[in-house]
């Protein structure tokens, strides 16, 4: 099977249009679209194009082997998707978001956050840092925002509103703000979540062999350590900020590229000057369990990194530590660690690539059938638990969902597909 194909298994398609807008490009003939033209997920007339889906608000398009990325271009689908009417694109302003800089254009990237990751972006890759490679940014003019709080506000407002009312408040309340979006080339676009998603479902080291399993989660681990131990080495972070209620991080599973031979970071619009050790430590700490699917991936990062490692934050974890299992890393509770070998497997691995600069090595053979396993099981997984397929992360809801089902039943529909595979 064709690696486009099980990108269209795993996540689909969905339709794009063209606006105008102003283009800044590092790489004009590695851009696929006409100068002046940006590319956008909105509600519009017009004949729309199409794209795989690349999370939430970007869509990819194979190129030459590498995978051009546009990020940050508007929403595929659903209520809050941004809307173009008369030569104008209608959003939303988050105050209060608790994403990225926690203040945000729906959907899209400030000015500000687009060049610094762009900045970042072309450090790395001059650095010969394990990443993406730039090829520029885009600014939409004409972009109308409505303030609101954060996500919660903005579905229970829009749920609760007509077309007509939701007009009037435009005409109202909006105000004209610069949105730009992102463009890159990958050489993939498999996040690492998304692979350990297959490896968290129970039983799955049976079907696919444990020592693999383990094997292959240590080599990804150790990938991915090892490049953030690159990063910070040049005196770059992926980036990581205090923030009100604790800490906001890029520095996580679903900011990390996974091929057949090889892993990259990406995202880097949080990145900036290496400055506190003790930030450096809190990147590898939520390198290992942020985003991950993988069964106590929080609880078991906890045990490895006491709150000894981190002694000006300990006061936060303890106040935002609610579960037994996290009290207990911080010896509030006399409690064990749950256990998990996968989850255990991929967390040294990430020690190991970050603290030994060490790649833990296994067979190309066993990396290319792994990746391809996974993303199948992946998108079969999604399947029987009744996850849309536009729904490509969500670990809580994963794990409800999971809760949900007989694991027996489930198992056994696994073992049939991996058969016919």
């Amino acid at each position: 099977m064709e690696f486009e194909e099980i990108i269209l298994r795993l996540r689909g398609r969905t339709e794009y249009f063209r606006v105008e807008g102003e283009t800044l490009l590092l790489n004009p003939q590695k851009y696929p679209f006409g100068r002046g033209e940006l590319p956008v997920l909105c509600d519009m007339e017009g004949e729309p194009s199409s794209a795989y889906i690349s999370g939430n608000r970007s869509i990819i398009l194979p190129e030459g082997g590498l995978w051009f990325k546009a990020k940050a271009i508007g929403i595929p689908f659903g209520i809050s998707r941004p809307f173009y009417r008369d030569g104008k694109l209608f959003s939303y302003f988050l105050s209060e978001a608790n994403i990225g800089s926690g203040r945000l254009i729906w959907g899209f990237s400030t000015v500000k956050e687009a060049e610094n990751e762009l900045r970042w972006m072309r450090r790395a890759k001059e650095m010969e840092l394990p990443s993406t490679e730039p090829i520029g940014m885009g600014i939409y003019e004409n972009v109308f925002v409505i303030e609101l709080k954060n996500r919660k506000e903005l579905f229970s407002y829009l749920n609760r509103t007509s077309r007509e009312l939701l007009m009037e408040r435009f005409s109202r309340e909006s105000r004209k703000v610069e949105a730009a979006c992102l463009f890159c080339l990958e050489p993939t676009d498999v996040r690492v979540d998304e692979v350990l998603y297959a490896f968290s479902f129970p039983g799955v080291d049976e079907l696919l062999g444990r020592e693999d399993c383990k094997d292959y989660l240590r080599w990804l681990g150790s990938s991915c350590g090892y490049n953030l131990r690159l990063h910070h080495d040049c005196g770059i972070m992926h980036g990581t900020i205090q923030a009100d209620q604790g800490f906001m991080t890029n520095s996580h599973v679903a900011n990390h590229l996974v091929g057949e031979e090889g892993t990259w970071m990406t995202d880097y619009h949080m990145a900036g000057e290496l400055r506190e050790k003790d930030l450096r430590k809190l990147e590898v700490f939520f390198l290992c369990h942020v985003m991950n699917p993988l069964p106590n991936a929080e609880a078991i990062a906890r045990s490895h990194f006491s709150s000894e490692n981190f002694p000006r934050f300990e006061f936060y974890e303890l106040l935002l530590s609610s579960s037994p299992d996290a009290l207990a890393s911080l010896g509030a509770f006399p409690l064990e660690t749950p256990k998990s070998e996968l989850t255990e497997a991929f967390i040294e691995g990430v020690e190991l690539g970050y603290y030994k600069r060490s790649v833990f090595e296994v067979e190309s053979r066993l990396k290319r059938e792994m990746l391809r396993k996974s993303l199948l099981l992946k998108g079969k997984i999604w399947e029987i638990l009744g996850i849309p397929k536009k729904m490509q992360r969500g670990v809580e809801y994963f794990r409800l969902m999971l809760q949900s089902k007989k694991t027996e039943d489930c198992y056994k529909k696994l073992r049939d597909f991996l058969e016919g595979v």
